[in-house]
């Protein structure tokens, strides 16, 4: 069984983990988002979007593995950083696909399908940074 103490310091952690998740995420978002706004001009949304996802996926996770998880960056950890984060790009481009059915902007599309791609990639990062 666990002690009150040590519940309260796996807490403590675990919102440290997430607060560094969320500063890296503003700032990959702001990426994400900034190129899939350029690539708006060039490409269809769903091009868009996923050319946007991958280039972006790259700073997160090296970010992710080295500022949040605070893990050596090994093949095996990129790798299966590399798919959670590739999961992830699936289901938001799904979602995506469905917004934009429901005839939601792809601006304002591309912005909802993020709040589902942040939880996704949040709790397979952290199992990926303790299985890897």
């Amino acid at each position: 069984m666990f002690s009150r103490s040590h519940i309260i310091e796996i807490a403590k952690n675990l919102f440290r983990q997430f607060t560094k998740f969320g500063a890296v995420g503003v700032l990959n978002t702001a990426l994400f988002y900034t190129l899939y706004l350029i690539f708006l001009t060039v490409l269809s949304p769903t091009s868009g979007y996923y050319l946007a996802y991958v280039l972006s996926m790259i700073f997160a996770v090296l970010m992710n593995l080295r500022f949040t998880f605070r893990k050596q960056a090994t093949a095996r950890k990129i790798v299966m950083f590399v798919c959670v984060y590739l999961l992830s790009m699936y289901i938001g481009g799904q979602v995506l696909g469905v917004l934009i059915g429901f005839s939601i902007g792809a601006k304002l599309a591309g912005l909802l399908t993020l709040g589902v791609t942040v939880v996704t990639n949040f709790f397979g990062l952290k199992a990926a940074a303790k299985w890897a």
